[in-house]
């Protein structure tokens, strides 16, 4: 019998680490506008000042294919919340944009770490039929970062230097993160991994009694123990091939689905449409506030359906709300309410499908041997593609227009519907173990 008050203290622990990441990256959402002003910045400065962490969080994913393997899972996660709490702490006290930019690139190294370890940690200590709602958890964590850090932003619009404060509260999270990670066991499989059978079965116990300890350390033997220690070099081995690419590209379609540009620059989306300063970055607290909704329904969702169809249907809502929003700026509209609500459901139909579910169907597919170098290449396609989606968002806006751009986002969600369907398999309910066999 599941320990099911053991296994959610530890979920959500882990997932902390998402709370932590995400509010110290959105906490520049509320505060851009100020930042623009305060440092005069033009378009490509100011892309350079939002993508600057994706930058960092490139980075920390590369630098993260080996070290969990090496050190552990739990270790990792210790470094980068040390790394979370100076960086948030320097961040403040920036005195040129580029100092801006050293700091955040230095935070994102952080965030590229979290978004490999906390995903495939959580993915690996869980049981199969808890696996979906205990890595939703972190996507859970995620959105309550955003929204917290866009309500605090909110309430500090007035306030004198506010975007200082504003990005130099991430400092207390990242301290909370650092305590509390003392309490998070290692993952049983990585123990298993090292040779280290006796520590693992202990924590198996405590999650599901000694025959699922059995259970689970036998099934691991078959597919880890038995194999040697991994490197980057396997990744390449031609077995894998279909697993990596699957990865990488729901990766890249996740951060290339169009929400990506609200998150990041809604302030300014609003103040094209005509909002003040303080009235854009409220519209901002009300996305935060649909996403940690939906992120609520989400949960039931993995529940009940399977990952693909939660997956078309996202991307089918997505793919209407970016042509609204579109048409919304391309023929002038006054009414903003129409603005506001195609924001919203585009966040939501997010937040409920595609936001979470990436990121289990990620954790899922990676197989036991090269899960860490799998996890650190997604990562690495996430960032890079996020990176790129937030750098070109003023220049192409500029150059384009904002209708065209929206209008681009919807045609590449028509095309992940398509790649969804036609090959990624179906990993609800299924053991790791079972899906690596999938791909065999």
């Amino acid at each position: 019998m599941i320990n099911n008050r053991y296994l959610y203290t530890i979920t959500v622990i882990a997932a902390f680490s998402g709370f932590t990441s995400n509010y110290s990256s959105s906490a520049m959402t509320g505060a851009l506008p100020f930042i623009q002003k305060y440092f005069e910045l033009g378009n490509f400065l100011l892309g350079i000042v939002t993508s600057s962490l994706a930058v960092g969080a490139i980075a920390g994913a590369a630098l993260t294919g080996t070290l969990p393997d090496k050190i552990g899972r739990k270790p990792t996660l210790r470094l980068a919340a040390l790394i979370y709490l100076f960086s948030t702490l320097l961040v403040g006290f920036s005195i040129t944009p580029y100092d801006l930019i050293f700091y955040r690139i230095m935070m994102g190294v952080a965030v590229g770490m979290t978004s490999i370890v906390a995903p495939m940690y959580l993915a690996e200590i869980a049981p199969s039929e808890k696996r979906g709602v205990m890595v939703t958890s972190y996507q859970m964590a995620i959105v309550i970062g955003i929204m917290m850090s866009y309500l605090i932003d909110y309430f500090l619009t007035g306030v004198p230097l506010n975007w200082r404060i504003m990005l130099g509260m991430a400092a207390l999270p990242s301290a909370i993160l650092l305590l509390i990670l003392a309490f998070l066991p290692e993952s049983p499989r990585w123990l298993i991994l090292n040779r280290n059978e006796e520590k693992a079965m202990d924590t198996l116990r405590k999650i599901g009694g000694k025959n699922y300890a059995i259970d689970i350390l036998k099934s691991v033997n078959t597919t880890v123990i038995q194999k040697t220690k991994p490197s980057f070099r396997d990744l390449f081995q031609r077995r894998y091939l279909k697993v990596l690419v699957i990865g990488a590209v729901l990766t890249i379609i996740q951060q290339w689905c169009g929400t990506n540009l609200i998150f990041s620059y809604s302030p300014l989306i609003f103040q094209a449409a005509g909002f003040d300063t303080s009235h854009a970055v409220l519209q901002t607290v009300l996305i935060g506030f649909c996403n940690f909704l939906a992120t609520i329904i989400s949960i039931r969702l993995v529940r009940t359906m399977n990952r693909k169809t939660i997956l078309i249907i996202g991307l089918a809502s997505i793919f209407i709300t970016l042509i609204l929003i579109g048409l919304y700026f391309q023929l002038h509209l006054t009414s903003s309410w129409i603005l506001i609500l195609s924001a919203l459901l585009c966040v939501s139909a997010f937040a409920m499908t595609l936001g979470p579910v990436m990121w289990i169907v990620i954790a899922e597919i990676s197989p036991s041997q090269i899960r860490s170098q799998a996890m650190s290449l997604f990562i690495f396609c996430l960032w890079t593609a996020g990176m790129l989606g937030t750098f070109s968002f003023p220049l192409l806006r500029s150059a384009l227009g904002t209708p065209v751009i929206f209008y681009s986002y919807a045609v590449i969600c028509m095309l992940s519907i398509f790649f969804i369907s036609e090959f990624v398999p179906e990993t609800k309910d299924k053991s790791l173990e079972e899906i690596e066999k999938l791909f065999e």
